[in-house]
């Protein structure tokens, strides 16, 4: 793992630090970095909670503080002044709560200074965006979720037989498309880009009367930088998705910038190395916003990372997104999903509806954020085979089969139901179908779900009659009151009929008068027997059907 990074003009330059000190998370997340200023060092530092999720990170002269609800998803933004850690009017100024419809769509986004309310049909398409006193609708064709038009103001669209965006009055672009569904060709204001991809779908090159633009990325696909016929316009520097810096300038006087990035890995702030603010992007959630390229009023700073995967295109107002084209200002993709229906039933709908959790590197489909950061601090941590064996053995005993056949159903199966680990999970869904049924028996359990706190012992197997008559040493012992091999505590109801009333003939009339043993009588034979089994042979008697009824179909791989 790296422990810092360095900036050299060229071989035969000296290095100069760029980012030291990386520490990491005890399973692999990175935990916080050294910034190189001019006058030392800045730590950027990043907090996770006992679940794994990130809830503080600096940004800036600020720092973030992330609230969950009991669903992950992300209920506000707090901040404070990252110098003091007071609660300035600055650092407030930034606030932001957010809610969600019952499908964990973004519905609501407050500020301390703007609310919006988004409202969405049963697809995910939007019908409604208020911003604060301002509502604008919009209308999708009910066969295809393309968006055809918005209100206020009017904008309408045009689209071809794929489903591809071929006009947009409100960004004011047309475009051609190439026969692999790839935008070709975009015209704006009279200017017409071209653009290029490579084989593997990535953008490799775009170019109008004004200039070009050629692209390079690593083998995870992010993006190393971008150059025109002159040579470097800028180059990224990344630790793992983490965008930790941008080279700005030419190779003989480069200016480097330091970045912090959010939860996502978004990039937010751009400092120099005196430590001001050269670039931020402070937006809301589906990033309609533009960032501010002086915002301390030096030179202005174009840097076109979006949101992860993302590259901010001028000359269309569109995020080129690796498969797709994004649009902040509706919050969608202007192509239809080219893997069909398995990104979602709204093949043009972005991050599931809540870009707060979820992202799109790919533009194919949202991947939870939350998870990722899971996933990176515990060093991407899987279960063995082991384990994913021992688990299927143990699911397939207590659930008679059933999450077995879940398997097959969704095409998940990757259990080896030979191996010994298998074969262990079994047996240990035999002993804990066992434990189960005989913590279910117990008095302190029956106690707890009567209504009245009082428990009966009701003999289930051999009725006390039947085993009064066979008079022999094992008939006493079955006998005994409390023996939890032929009976179990039932809660009792505080009245009469009793649940042992009904469960027991032989206890049905014991207490009543004639009245009541006319009026309450027990249960049918039918309807007795289901409740003759004692929880706990009935439990064993159920772990070991279970696992014999696994045992006649062995496949080894799943």
């Amino acid at each position: 793992l790296p422990v810092s990074m360095s900036l050299a003009k060229d071989a035969s330059s000296a290095a100069q630090p760029l980012i030291s000190g990386i520490q990491f998370e005890p399973f692999g997340g990175v935990r916080s970095w050294q910034m190189q200023m001019n006058s030392g060092t800045k730590l950027q530092e990043r907090v996770y909670d006992a679940y794994g999720r990130l809830v503080r990170y600096p940004l800036g002269a600020v720092v973030r503080d992330i609230t969950y609800d009991a669903a992950d998803r992300i209920v506000s933004y707090t901040h404070l002044d990252a110098s003091t850690g007071e609660a300035t009017a600055a650092a407030q100024a930034m606030n932001q709560s957010f809610g969600y419809d019952e499908l964990g769509r973004l519905t609501s986004i407050v500020t301390p200074a703007n609310s919006w309310t988004i409202g969405y049909d049963a697809n995910g398409n939007r019908t409604s965006v208020k911003l604060n006193a301002t509502t604008r609708t919009y209308t999708t064709a009910s066969t295809s979720n393309r968006l055809t038009s918005v209100a206020n103001p009017t904008r309408s669209f045009g689209y071809d037989a794929a489903g591809n965006t071929l006009s947009d009055t409100g960004l004011a672009y047309t475009t051609t498309i190439r026969l692999d569904n790839r935008l070709g060709t975009l015209t704006k204001n009279g200017l017409t880009t071209t653009y290029q991809y490579d084989a593997g779908g990535q953008r490799v090159h775009k170019e109008h009367s004004a200039g070009l633009r050629d692209f390079a990325y690593d083998q995870e696909g992010h993006l190393l930088g971008e150059y025109n016929a002159s040579g470097v316009v800028q180059e990224f520097v990344w630790l793992g998705d983490t965008p930790v810096a941008v080279i700005v300038g030419s190779v003989a006087s480069p200016l480097p910038l330091l970045a912090y990035a959010d939860h996502l890995n978004a990039p937010r702030v751009l400092i120099d190395k005196t430590e001001a603010a050269r670039w931020r992007w402070i937006s809301e959630p589906f990033g309609t916003t533009q960032p501010e390229q002086a915002p301390a009023g030096l030179s202005p700073i174009t840097f076109n990372l979006r949101f992860p995967g993302q590259y901010y295109d001028s000359e269309s107002g569109l995020n080129y997104n690796y498969f797709r084209d994004y649009d902040g200002t509706t919050g969608r993709y202007v192509q239809s999903d080219p893997i069909g229906l398995t990104g979602g039933v709204n093949t043009y709908g972005y991050a599931n509806g809540n870009p707060l959790t979820f992202y799109d590197p790919y533009g194919l489909w949202g991947t939870d954020g939350v998870y990722d950061a899971i996933y990176n601090m515990t060093g991407g941590w899987e279960p063995s085979q082991g384990l994913v064996d021992f688990g299927g053995g143990f699911g397939d005993v207590v659930t008679f089969g059933i999450s077995r056949q879940l398997r097959r159903v969704m095409d998940i199966n990757s259990v080896n139901r030979c191996s010994k680990w298998y074969a262990a999970g079994e047996v240990s869904g035999v002993v804990a179908s066992i434990a189960v049924g005989n913590a279910a028996g117990t008095r302190a359990f029956a106690r707890n779900i009567s209504p009245n706190g009082g428990s009966n012992f009701s003999h289930s197997l051999f009725s006390r009659k039947f085993l009064k008559r066979a008079g022999s040493s094992p008939a006493n012992w079955m006998n005994k009151t409390g023996n939890r091999m032929n009976g179990d505590y039932i809660p009792t109801t505080g009245g009469r009929p009793d649940l042992h009333d009904l469960m027991d003939a032989t206890a049905a009339g014991i207490g009543m008068n004639a009245a009541q043993r006319a009026k309450y009588i027990p249960w049918p034979a039918w309807r007795r027997l289901i409740n003759r089994m004692p929880y706990t042979p009935g439990a064993a008697i159920y772990g070991v059907a279970s696992m014999t009824f696994n045992e006649t179909d062995c496949t080894c791989e799943e």
